[in-house]
């Protein structure tokens, strides 16, 4: 009896070795997975083309990316202030900022959209 008893107990240990063994596998392979993504996402994050980014005004949105052809103006490399008023900016334009450039500190000012009409400002290519 006292040998049955020793093998049974016995095959319970190495069956929860064994488990155990097998998780802690598997957890390490996940967690290398996971390594290796956040390194290619880290990689594949652009550089952004403008070191900062303010604006003052009413119903004015940022949009990621925008199409070329709706640009109601085009901001220039050089500008830092971009005066909505001054250049005559209505609500539901839409203001671009070139992918290709490398823009310093921008300030929109004077930018008055509508809730129905908002100034958008993106990037196109």
């Amino acid at each position: 009896m006292t040998n049955q008893r020793t093998f049974s107990i016995a095959k319970k240990v190495f069956s929860a070795l064994v488990a155990v063994c097998l998780l802690a596998s598997c957890q390490e392979d996940e967690m290398l997975a996971v390594s290796e993504d956040v390194e290619t996402a880290a990689a594949s994050v652009a550089e952004p083309n403008i070191s900062s980014l303010t604006f003052s005004g009413s119903y004015t949105q940022l949009a990621e990316k925008v199409e070329c052809s709706t640009c109601t103006f085009v901001v220039d490399e050089n500008s830092e202030v971009v005066d909505g008023a001054k250049l005559g900016l209505k609500p539901g334009s839409v203001i671009c900022l070139k992918a290709a450039l490398k823009y310093g500190d921008l300030t929109f000012v004077n930018l008055e959209g509508t809730e129905e009409a908002p100034i958008t400002i993106g990037t196109c290519q």
